[in-house]
């Protein structure tokens, strides 16, 4: 990730996040989760497509892995934002969140908020790399029982 040249192509947006979605379809939990997706039809976006790949697949992935199979209604959004000088991409769950203890340190290295979960603990820590590889930030907020957003920041 930190080693290979940062690749700037333009490239549709949509079709991306499509490609992450239907890449996580064999997931467990998938089937009851809603995926809505706010991005207008025909958006270009000039970054790293292998790095936002990267990003989106963990951001996305993560809300899969921690949905909350006691609600009713499950859902996913992800949202597409673009003003000067950064563009946003937020990916929304309504999850089980993220305790307040955790949120500072999610982004750590091999930072785990359960064990039963199975992650290595890289996810979070290799998209907030690749953002930062990108001239990017990533930021979350989040509320324990109710969900959380992640917001990916990149220049345009």
């Amino acid at each position: 990730n930190t080693r290979l040249e940062v690749i700037r192509e333009t490239f549709d947006l949509g079709q991306l996040i499509d490609e992450v979605v239907d890449g996580l379809k064999f997931n467990e939990g998938v089937s009851r989760i809603e995926f809505k997706l706010h991005i207008p039809q025909g958006t270009k976006i000039t970054t790293d497509p292998v790095r936002l790949r990267m990003v989106l697949n963990n951001l996305v992935s993560n809300a899969v892995r921690y949905h909350d199979k006691l609600k009713e209604k499950q859902f996913i959004e992800i949202y597409y934002r673009s003003g000067n000088p950064h563009a946003e991409l937020s990916v929304k769950d309504n999850g089980q969140g993220i305790r307040p203890e955790h949120l500072e340190k999610i982004f750590d290295m091999f930072y785990r908020t359960a064990s039963s979960t199975g992650g290595s603990g890289l996810g979070l820590y290799i998209a907030r790399e690749a953002a930062a590889r990108m001239g990017g930030s990533i930021s979350v907020r989040s509320v324990y029982g109710n969900g959380s957003t992640f917001n990916l920041l990149l220049p345009i």
